[in-house]
Parts: structure tokens; C-alpha cells; sequence
């Protein structure tokens, strides 16, 4: 990423106690997951650190501008070149070079097919395949437009780039992958990775149904591993080591459930904790212990994560 993007951090007298305590969770974590490896004992599953709200200004982080004329960006990614990719929750993905500028045409613009009539709709996730320079593959998660249904139901996409003009996808290349039904017009999560064993990695929230999350014979409320190296024209496929492969009445697909709307979530790859960091964009009710006035830090051990009702 283009350093200017970056902002500048500066370290006011305050700071001197915070970070201490930071490092001292985060070297505790380390040294209890170290500890249960060697022991030969199955790894706790979860730890959380809460962050109060008022942490990140309290650390004096500066920000630079990078450019504008993005409408309601909900994300930005990266597909392996200085170009960086803007979804825009309308449905248009934009181009920004990497001397800052905004291209005026987008990469993809699907806004006849993405409804937005609730502002935790719209096209939500973009995930460029590992092969991308060779494939031209790309994946998108949007709320799906144009049906009978009266909540919007949450499509899984791939798309095509163009071969002869890179910052322009093929639009008429879409291959639905997964169609999910919503219950509910919230919690549609949405974030699309790749992780470091190639499969493709899906946040689903729970669609405003807190029961969701504690059944596996449910997607929503999980993330999800998926084998999209398949075909073009073929469906996905089930990785064999996924953990409710064989379990009778359990979707497959899941990876980790439990979960309540895991907006955002990114991997740790240099050790093998899976980590996922969120900032909750709505309160919830009071069981829930992050909330407007918190962020919370989730680390996610070995996939599976259990028994944590609607805390997520």
C-alpha cells in the first residue's frame, strides 16, 4: 500500500500507560497458546480484549488524505498491484491508482442488481482470487435486488476482469456461487478473504436472528470455507478437513460459527490463529459486552467457536 495512505502516529504523554497494558494482553495470549501446544493439549478457543472507544483518538493517530469522490465506501482492497479497489455500498467498485486518483470509470458498477433500501445492505465484500494475474477471478457478496423476497437475500459472486483493459471487469461474467435468505433486514456482514490455504473465507451474519448463529444446520450467523478453484460454470466445493463435514443435519461450509454479525475479519499469517478485529456498528442489546462505546478484539483459535451467544 501507497505509504501516504498510512497515517502518522504520534505517541502523546498519555500513551505511556496504555501501551504497556496492550502489550502485556497481547505477550499473555502468546504465552498461554504457546504453553498449551506444548503441552499437547488442545488450544483455547477465544480471547477477546476490549478496547474502550476513546483509545484510538486517545493515541493521537493523524490522518492524511488519499483521495475523494468515493460515495459511502464500505471497504478497500488490494489485488496484489499498487492499485487499490473502493466498494462503494451502491454497487460500484472503484479504481484508484496508486499515485492516489480516482479513475472516473468503475471497475464493476452492479447497481441494478444490489438493494440498499437499509444501510446494512448493499455490496458489502471483494476478494481477488490468488491467481487473479492469471484467472482475471474475483468475488463479490452484495444484497441481492429484483426478487420476491421481503428482506433482501445475500448473493456470493464471481466475476471476470476484462483481459484487455485491467481496470475494467467483464460484468456480464457474474456466476452466483450461494444465495442466503435473510429473516431480518440487519447483520449481513459480508467480508470476503482468501486466506493462506487458498480456500475463500465468507463472513454471514446472523440476518437479526440471534438463534441462527447456534445452528449449524444454518449458514448465517458463521464464517464460512469455501473451494471456488472449481471450473467456471461449476458450483464451489466442501474442503474435507472443514469441521462439521461429517456431522449429520450440519452445513458444511462452516468454518467458525457462533457468531453475530462478523462485519470485518482479517488473518494472522504468520502463526496459525486466525484473527478477526471488529468494530460493532451497532449497539445490540445489554447482554452483549462490546457496544457503542466499545471496539473488541477477537482472536479466533484453530476455527471453531462455540457456545458464545450473541456476544459477537
Amino acid at each position: 500500500m501507497n505509504p501516504s495512505l498510512l497515517s502518522t502516529v504520534r505517541r502523546p504523554a498519555g500513551a505511556r500507560l496504555v501501551l504497556p497494558v496492550v502489550v502485556f494482553l497481547v505477550l499473555a495470549l502468546t504465552i498461554l497458546t504457546a504453553a498449551s501446544r506444548a503441552a499437547g493439549q488442545a488450544p483455547v478457543e477465544t480471547y477477546s480484549v476490549y478496547l474502550p472507544a476513546q483509545t484510538v483518538p486517545f493515541f493521537g493517530i493523524g490522518l492524511d488524505l488519499y483521495t475523494t469522490g468515493l460515495e459511502e465506501p464500505v471497504g478497500i482492497v488490494n489485488a496484489g498491484d499498487g492499485r487499490l479497489f473502493a466498494l462503494e455500498r451502491e454497487g460500484r467498485i472503484r479504481v484508484i491508482d496508486d499515485a492516489g486518483n480516482l479513475l472516473p470509470e468503475p471497475f464493476l458498477d452492479i447497481r441494478d442488481q444490489v438493494r440498499t433500501d437499509f444501510w446494512e445492505q448493499g455490496l458489502l465484500g471483494l476478494a481477488f482470487a490468488p491467481d487473479y494475474a492469471e484467472s482475471g477471478r474475483f468475488y463479490v457478496y452484495y444484497s441481492l435486488d429484483g426478487t420476491d423476497d421481503e428482506y433482501p437475500p445475500s448473493r456470493l459472486s464471481r466475476f471476470k476482469v476484462n483481459p484487455d483493459n485491467p481496470n475494467q471487469a467483464l460484468s456480464d461474467s457474474e456466476q452466483p456461487l450461494l444465495t442466503v435468505l435473510q429473516p431480518h433486514e440487519q447483520h449481513k456482514a459480508g467480508d470476503l478473504h482468501f486466506g493462506p490455504d487458498g480456500y475463500l473465507y465468507v463472513g454471514l451474519g446472523d440476518g437479526g436472528q440471534e438463534a441462527a448463529a447456534q445452528d449449524t444446520a444454518e449458514l448465517r450467523g458463521s464464517i464460512l470455507r469455501l473451494d471456488v478453484s472449481t471450473p467456471d460454470g461449476e458450483p464451489y466445493a466442501i474442503p474435507a478437513d472443514n469441521p462439521y463435514v461429517n456431522t449429520p443435519g450440519a452445513m458444511g461450509e462452516i468454518w467458525v460459527d457462533g457468531l453475530r454479525n462478523p462485519w470485518r475479519f482479517s488473518f494472522d499469517t504468520r502463526s496459525s490463529v486466525y484473527r478477526r478485529c471488529r468494530l460493532r456498528p451497532v449497539g445490540g442489546d445489554q447482554r452483549c459486552p462490546s457496544g457503542p462505546e466499545r471496539s473488541e478484539l477477537r482472536l479466533v483459535v484453530y476455527g471453531r467457536l462455540r457456545g458464545a451467544r450473541h456476544h459477537f
